[in-house]
């Protein structure tokens, strides 16, 4: 039997759905692995440039 319009466009649906998420996963992970790139620099820098120049 043929698939009902309906039932294709909950498919699709649910494909772009879980597609999205993975790319706000994808996003997540990535912000936060900047977010410690950016902290490990920091903490690498304090001694050089000194405590005066906290943002």
């Amino acid at each position: 039997s043929a698939m009902s319009p309906q039932h294709m466009n909950y498919c699709t649906t649910h494909k772009k759905m879980n597609y999205l998420n993975y790319l706000n996963y994808l996003n997540y992970s990535m912000i936060i692995r900047v977010v410690q790139v950016f902290q490990e620099i920091r903490v690498l820098q304090t001694p050089l440039g000194g405590s005066n120049e906290q943002v």
